[in-house]
């Protein structure tokens, strides 16, 4: 993780201190779903991410056609109904369903493998974890995308694709009224949005076959307590769990920029407890350095959402907009028949 050291001056680093500890302790007395402190459940999720070591029971595939195969074998004898995901709307499948989570189980030959490998049994492991995340959290939730327009207006959260085909998924906290998403999108609704959201990334080609990106622009103003209270501590670990821990598409980097001094303080505190390939994807983004050069250079000035704080951008209407859009039209279609 890049040091960030452009912001300092004029910072009283011992209260970014004490305010990284007390959202800590914070975080340790909160009891979650399920009793664990919000601390450990969010520990537990990091170490998610990439589905753990392989088992020695587990059969590798060197191709995804044999891997899908090997797939449908391990699942056939499964009574799974997918009644809470929302295929309707991307239109998608339950076969691009499960190639998602075979996509997910790939380890490449840059991995330390003579080449790239399939795992159809860290893929079924995956997808039973997201069927029971699914089941406990969205029975009988509104997942239509028509119902998300005002909730996805508020969070201003875009998805595109780079250059290389990646899926792009950008967070302009320093760009958002978190006073107002604080006091007037109940925590339902914010769920809602970030379960429909991560299908849209799901069930996306690129981000399949070629991974996907975070990007976060902090707001270098932002205070800590006001960033890591906008949503509850239980529904903050329920979004890690399942865009990090649950979903099946592969993070290749995350690229966060316009820091406040906590930052650092912050991930200094999480660092001795993230994986090395976790603490390799996270890359900081000096102050001193010019975040449109980075991303022109990382993802194409093409590819970058209009609006986005310190940047250039030059699209008007990212995959959300260009959904929420699609959905829009069918249902006038629907009306005026």
């Amino acid at each position: 993780m890049a040091d960030d050291k452009a912001s300092d001056t004029g910072t009283d680093t011992s209260s970014n201190t004490s305010d990284a500890e007390t959202m800590k302790k914070m975080m340790m007395d909160t009891k979650v779903d399920g009793g664990k402190s919000a601390w450990a459940t969010t520990l537990e999720t990091f170490g998610m991410s990439d589905g753990g070591k392989n088992k020695k029971t587990d059969v590798l595939c060197d191709s995804f056609a044999e891997a899908m195969k090997m797939f449908y074998d391990l699942v056939k004898d499964k009574d799974w109904e997918f009644a809470t995901t929302p295929f309707e709307d991307f239109n998608a499948t339950k076969e691009q369903l499960f190639q998602a989570f075979v996509h997910w189980s790939r380890k490449s030959g840059d991995d330390g493998e003579a080449a790239t490998t399939y795992n159809p049994s860290k893929a079924l492991r995956r997808l039973e974890a997201y069927v029971e995340w699914m089941d406990k959290n969205c029975q009988d939730m509104n997942l239509k995308g028509s119902t998300m327009v005002e909730v996805a207006e508020k969070w201003k959260t875009r998805i595109t694709h780079d250059k290389k085909g990646r899926l792009v998924w950008w967070f302009d906290i320093g760009g958002l009224d978190l006073k107002d998403l604080k006091k007037n999108v109940p925590p339902e609704d914010t769920l809602r949005l970030f379960v429909w959201m991560s299908h849209l990334v799901l069930f996306d080609k690129g981000s399949q076959e070629n991974g996907f990106i975070f990007v976060e622009a902090f707001g270098r103003n932002t205070g800590m307590m006001e960033t890591f209270t906008v949503v509850t501590m239980d529904l903050s670990t329920k979004l890690d769990r399942l865009t990090i821990g649950i979903l099946p598409v592969k993070m290749e980097k995350c690229f966060i920029y316009d820091n406040p001094t906590w930052i650092r303080v912050m991930m200094a505190l999480l660092s001795p407890f993230l994986s090395k390939k976790m603490k390799q994807r996270i890359v900081s983004i000096p102050n001193n350095k010019n975040p449109m050069e980075f991303f022109e250079e990382e993802i194409g000035k093409e590819n970058i959402p209009f609006g986005v704080t310190h940047l250039e951008g030059t699209v008007e209407k990212d995959l959300v907009a260009q959904t929420l859009e699609r959905l829009a039209s069918v249902i006038t279609d629907e009306v005026e028949t």
